[in-house]
């Protein structure tokens, strides 16, 4: 009987399919595995939180953000892990903060240890590999085109691609995302700063009510509101802030 009745107190607690969150597809943020199963820092957010309201038994529903019509529907969401720009895009003129980033997103730029390159202006006229419509790709662009730097850019669809072309000398240098360096634990960075750093707030549902923007008094005209953001593209978001780097990279045990 009791064993029925704890039973009955849990399906009440628990939604019937699972708690949703969701964040715009990163490495190390949200990314699906080789089995098809979501991971990274916004799942572990969204099922403690699952866990937290609902108890152990607690499943949780997540789903990529790749659309503007995704992100504005976001605050239906118990917990959306999102950028500054896509906050804004998911509630323009908003008046709360969505408190400290849980996440940082970002991008390097790597040279090999055996390169002659000492500064980022030597990068001219050199190859530089990345893997095509990532966020590490955007970073890139985002860097090289301000500064006037003509680089020959060589784009890539699989990771260990990405690494053969750098491990043969193919690219003088290789962007890609501090979460996502191709090769594994015997490829380190020697020395290195962000190319880009993207950070990422943990919105839970409550946020959106005392976010909301005040509405217009009657007295007064209503205004068009424009959304004060970076224009977004599915997968490749132009980082908000970020220093420039040259790090290097190599075979070995060496430390970050």
């Amino acid at each position: 009987m009791i064993a029925a009745l704890l039973a009955l107190a849990a399906a009440v607690a628990a939604p019937p399919t699972g708690v949703r969150c969701g964040a715009v597809e990163r490495p190390g943020i949200a990314e699906r595995d080789s089995d098809g199963i979501w991971r990274g820092t916004a799942i572990d957010l969204c099922r403690h939180l699952a866990q937290a309201e609902h108890g152990p038994g607690a499943t949780i529903a997540f789903r990529a953000y790749r659309s503007l019509a995704d992100l504005r529907d976001a605050r239906h969401d118990a917990l959306a892990v999102l950028s500054g720009a896509e906050l804004a895009i998911a509630m323009p003129a908003a008046t709360a903060s969505p408190g400290p980033p849980v996440a940082r997103s970002r991008q390097l730029l790597l040279v090999r240890p055996d390169t002659r390159l000492r500064s980022k202006s030597e990068l001219a006229d050199h190859r530089v590999c990345f893997i095509i419509a990532s966020e590490a790709e955007a970073a890139l662009n985002a860097w090289a085109r301000p500064a006037r730097i003509a680089i020959q850019r060589a784009g890539f669809q699989e990771p260990v691609e990405l690494r053969d072309a750098f491990d043969t000398g193919y690219c003088a240098a290789m962007a890609v995302d501090a979460d996502d360096i191709p090769g594994g634990a015997e490829h380190t960075v020697q020395r290195g700063e962000p190319l880009a750093e993207l950070r990422l707030f943990a919105v839970k549902a409550s946020y959106w009510a005392k976010a909301k923007p005040p509405a217009p008094q009657s007295r007064q005209r209503k205004m068009r509101i424009t959304c004060p953001c970076k224009v977004f593209s599915p997968h490749r978001l132009v980082p908000e802030t970020g220093t420039h780097f040259l790090a290097r990279y190599s075979k070995g045990s060496a430390r970050i």
